[in-house]
């Protein structure tokens, strides 16, 4: 599952000294008493995952009794991944969690300088991690990292700005030099080709305007896309790797202010190709990618300061004018990628700018209105390419929903979250965890502690659980917790990658 909508700048201190508080050998029990009032993250990442081939055995008509136990060592086994990647609770660090071994290591980068580069800079077959990093007081290390393995030192890829620009930068005396510097450090600025041979970032070489560079980590190769005197950031690859969408900010023609340009599509699969698909409107304060419900058409939608709106169809691979299909104004959007179903969360103060009741609205297609699928509050709307569902959670509970209206609701639970073979359904938060089938029929209490995300390992054999005191690994059959890291962030739930095939 995924969730949409723009991250914050994150500004890292350090990421060299750490006081490292996390339990590396000794299992450690599930808590199974007692509630608590953590505010729930809600992590969902199984869309992407592939399919695992094992068969689970069959699971216990109810949770065993804890063994004692003794510290493991796993001395035979060695410590070669696949890793979790995930900051630290200070948000100053990242680490790499070995899933086998339970060994921990602290990547050794320079200062982050957006940790949802977590979200989107991990390829999608995990061979390699690309984070932007480097001192924002000075520059001299601002580039592009690529992580393939955290017992090696990271890989400087590129520089962000070329000597000129930082030079520029110190001495004041160019203002498109502070803009490229702008453009290189927003939000969602990675994308991976679908088939991981490649990954494109903005960054500002040639000139002081910040132009899209395609890095190929199997020759090490990076090259130009664009040729602009734009800003270009907010790079998005369509399903097949032959469309690639993104944004501008003319501050050429506008030195006073930073503000959205244009949105524009590049076709690679007809070289020269560059699409100008719509300005933004006046009072757009960004332009937000959502994802693409055929190999052809996008959707976006404005962010402005009163809230979302203008929820758009582009037409990125051909050009024209993109098509407006909701013009109100939302608070959460999700796309079923495969059928281009589009589902919108319509809170109180969005329902009374819209005149309309809140809660759920959906759209069968791009060419057809939404209609509303429940009333109520809802947050957390995502869509399980797994469960072929939109979930959310509302007043009543956990929803599922599709173009065939409500599926199953569950009270009293926040998220839920389908394993990468889909064999079975997670749901969890304050009140818990629990494992079900994926039609939501409950099987057994994971744990009566508060859940505030869930990561699911990629074979399916088990998944990690954030509760109060820690991060906690559960295998099958038996679901028994094992505290691994006490020291884990809980800022976003989206900060969790992982890496190594």
């Amino acid at each position: 599952m995924s969730r949409f909508g723009l991250k914050s700048l994150a500004l890292v201190a350090s990421l060299l000294v750490v006081s490292v508080a996390c339990r590396f050998s000794s299992p450690t029990p599930v808590a199974w008493s007692g509630t608590s009032t953590a505010k729930v993250l809600g992590l969902t990442q199984t869309a992407a995952a592939p399919s695992a081939t094992a068969t689970h055995p069959p699971l216990p008509t109810e949770t065993p009794p804890v063994p004692e136990t003794t510290p493991r060592t796993d001395a035979a086994i060695p410590a070669d991944g696949p890793w979790l990647i995930f900051p630290n609770e200070n948000n100053t660090m990242l680490y790499a969690l070995d899933r086998d071994t339970r060994e921990l290591a602290t990547l050794n980068l320079p200062p982050l300088v957006e940790l949802g580069d977590l979200a989107v800079g991990i390829a999608p077959d995990s061979s390699s991690l690309v984070l932007r990093a480097g001192n924002l007081d000075t520059l001299e290390n601002l580039g592009l990292y690529r992580v393939q393995n955290p017992v090696d030192p990271p890989e400087l890829v590129s520089p962000l700005l070329a000597d000129f620009v930082i030079k520029s930068i110190g001495e004041r005396n160019d203002p498109q030099a502070s803009f490229a510097l702008q453009a290189v450090l927003q939000p969602n600025a990675l994308a991976w080709k679908p088939n991981s041979q490649s990954v494109v970032f903005p960054a500002a070489i040639e000139g002081v305007a910040a132009n899209l560079r395609a890095y190929q980590p199997a020759s090490g190769k990076v090259t130009r896309l664009s040729v602009r005197y734009q800003q270009n950031f907010s790079p998005l690859w369509n399903p097949s790797g032959q469309t690639l969408l993104f944004q501008e900010v003319d501050t050429l023609n506008n030195p006073s202010a930073w503000k959205p340009y244009l949105v524009t599509s590049l076709n690679l699969g007809n070289p020269g190709n560059l699409y100008y698909l719509y300005k933004p409107p006046a009072n757009s304060q960004a332009e937000v990618f959502v994802g693409w419900i055929n190999n052809a058409q996008a959707v976006s939608y404005t962010l402005t300061e009163e809230g979302n709106r203008f929820v758009r169809v582009l037409n990125a691979a051909s050009g024209g004018s993109p098509r407006v299909i909701y013009s109100g104004f939302f608070d959460e959007i999700a796309v079923d990628p495969d059928d281009g179903v589009i589902a919108l969360a319509v809170g109180v103060d969005a329902a009374r700018q819209n005149g309309v009741s809140p809660g759920i609205y959906l759209s069968n297609s791009a060419l057809n209105a939404f209609g509303l699928v429940s009333v109520g509050t809802f947050s957390h709307l995502s869509y399980s390419q797994t469960e072929g569902s939109f979930f959310a959670s509302g007043e009543i509970g956990l929803v599922s929903f599709s173009t065939n209206g409500l599926e199953f609701s569950l009270a009293g639970e926040a998220q839920a979250s389908a394993s990468p073979d889909g064999a079975w359904l997670v749901t969890w938060g304050g009140q818990g965890a629990r494992l079900r089938t994926p039609d939501g029929t409950l099987l057994q209490e994971i744990t009566s502690s508060s859940v505030s995300a869930l990561v699911w390992q990629r074979d399916g054999k088990g998944f990690y659980l954030l509760l109060e005191d820690g991060l906690y690994h559960y295998t099958f059959p038996l679901l028994q917790g094992v505290l691994v890291c006490e020291d884990v962030s809980r800022t976003d739930e989206t900060w969790f990658a992982w890496l190594g095939k």
